[in-house]
């Protein structure tokens, strides 16, 4: 939250805003949860909805229903998946979501292929992610911040972290921009697909 100066919140109250109409008896399956900070967004903005948070790493979901034992949430469960293998039943959920976490997927066509197969017809897959932005101006500014600026206050406030924090602007300037994840996702099989850069408000 820190490092992005809040706007991966702002970002995260977006993505829900997605999640609109549905309501009791849909769930929202969150891959690469963390600590589950969407699906507590998601039930914020829909309170009926329920959310399963799923992360590859135990300590991440074991961090992550601590935080929901302590906010009294009842409405999201963590679990253990791997992405590319999701213990769910074909179309048992609403939706399906992944934020700040489809660049480090190893087969990202495979990780497109099993939230499609487990979001039902007429469903919604939505992805947060950086990327590279575009601009004379604000583009050099922004990796300028990436390669020397983050690491640095990263160094200060997580120096437990290694090299985390160098690996995250060499996989943002790696990933695809977002006119080509458009269209693999849409070689996935997805309809409608919509990428949108995401500002500052919220409200847009």
């Amino acid at each position: 939250h820190l490092l992005s100066l809040g706007l991966d919140i702002l970002w995260r109250r977006r993505l829900a805003r997605e999640l609109d109409g549905l309501g009791a008896g849909d769930f929202l399956a969150d891959l690469c949860a963390g600590t589950g900070d969407v699906a507590f967004a998601a039930r914020r903005r829909v309170p009926a909805l329920r959310g399963l948070a799923l992360d590859f790493t135990p300590q991440m979901a074991a961090l992550g229903a601590g935080k929901a034992a302590r906010r009294g949430e009842r409405g999201v469960t963590f679990g253990i998946a791997d992405a590319l293998r999701l213990p769910l039943a074909e179309g048992s959920a609403a939706a399906a979501s992944v934020a700040f976490g489809i660049r480090n997927v190893g087969d990202l066509e495979g990780a497109l292929g099993e939230m499609i197969r487990v979001v039902r017809p007429g469903g919604k897959l939505l992805i947060l992610e950086f990327t590279q932005p575009e601009g004379r101006v604000f583009g050099p500014f922004y990796l300028f911040y990436l390669r020397r600026i983050l690491p640095l206050i990263a160094r200060v406030i997580a120096w437990t972290a290694g090299d985390a924090y160098r690996y995250l602007p060499q996989s943002i300037r790696h990933f695809a921009g977002p006119r080509e994840m458009a269209e693999r996702m849409a070689a996935a099989g997805l309809e409608g697909v919509l990428a949108q850069a995401l500002d500052p408000d919220p409200s847009t």
